[in-house]
């Protein structure tokens, strides 16, 4: 089980990297206090999986603010496509 939780935070810090060389360019600010806030998180984040190895509600607890927080993200893309499609002109012939 440890290994499994070893490696969800290597790909994570590994998708954070890659995410933050992507967002550099357009979003400097945002990059820098991503590089800032990720030790900090990892400290933070860290207690509670020790927590949710021995108690399954704990784990139904951090899977549910899990998809909450993916839910949030998503929404934000989501209504952004759709004002973007919103602004977009028809071009439909009779």
């Amino acid at each position: 089980m440890g290994v499994v939780i070893i490696t969800a935070v290597f790909v994570a810090i590994l998708l954070g990297i890659c995410g933050l060389g992507l967002a550099l360019e357009d979003y400097g600010g945002y990059a820098v206090a991503g590089v800032l806030f990720l030790p900090p998180a990892l400290f933070l984040y860290t207690p509670p999986v020790a927590v949710a190895m021995h108690a399954p509600v704990a784990r139904f607890a951090m899977a549910i603010g899990a998809v909450m927080l993916f839910a949030v993200g998503l929404r934000g893309t989501v209504s952004g496509e759709r004002s973007a499609l919103a602004r977009t002109p028809d071009h439909r012939t009779a």
